[in-house]
């Protein structure tokens, strides 16, 4: 994998090879180009955008123009103005927020963008029910909507439990004790929180236990 020079210097003819090299996603239209790469923050390195979400915002006009799946940690927007609003999301929780100002010139712009790492845990399980005295997955019938609707809630922000049909599931979660909550089920949840505020490990395993 590449690292990448994140000063204010990275060369224009490397940037352009490693945008050819990464097949870059494309989206937008206009005259103003600014071509990004994903950087990791701790390692240099490109970041692989399993989750990541790209809007840019015209500040002229107010337009949007998004990206939803990247193929690769390089795209490039193209805009009809030059002063450019850029918001990355990783709905992964793998890395915080991303948001900077842009003013493109008629050249066009090569822009580093650098995420920082969460250092959240990657917390794997199942979700588990009670059946007298044994856990079994949790049945998809359960509750309105197929499945019992499980939150997980920190800071300012409420995460929903998205697990399989095997009910096995994958969820980044701070290193504190998290509030979760159960909706749409006649299930309660064992637990109201998940303790990981004593985690040193990147990854965890934790079922959750929803019990009559």
């Amino acid at each position: 994998m590449r690292r990448i020079r994140t000063g204010s210097g990275i060369a224009a003819g490397a940037f352009a090879l490693v945008l050819a090299a990464c097949g870059a996603s494309a989206a937008g239209h206009g005259d103003y180009a600014v071509r990004c790469l994903l950087v990791d923050s701790d390692s240099g390195a490109e970041v692989v955008p399993h989750n990541v979400y790209v809007v840019a915002t015209d500040d002229t006009t107010g337009e949007e123009t998004n990206i939803n799946h990247l193929r690769s940690a390089a795209f490039v927007l193209r805009m009809p103005n030059p002063h450019v609003r850029l918001r990355i999301t990783d709905y992964s929780d793998k890395y915080q927020a991303y948001s900077a100002s842009l003013e493109i010139p008629p050249k066009g712009l090569d822009h580093a963008v650098v995420l920082v790492a969460t250092h959240y845990v990657l917390m794997k399980g199942r979700v588990l029910e009670q059946h007298g005295t044994d856990w079994v997955p949790v049945r998809c019938s359960e509750g309105i909507g197929g499945s019992p609707l499980i939150s997980f809630h920190f800071g300012r922000t409420s995460r929903t439990l998205h697990f399989r049909d095997d009910a096995s599931f994958e969820i980044r979660l701070p290193r504190e004790r998290v509030p979760v909550d159960v909706l749409d089920s006649a299930l309660a949840l064992e637990a109201p929180f998940v303790d990981l505020s004593g985690v040193t490990a990147d990854v965890v395993e934790r079922d959750i236990h929803l019990v009559p």
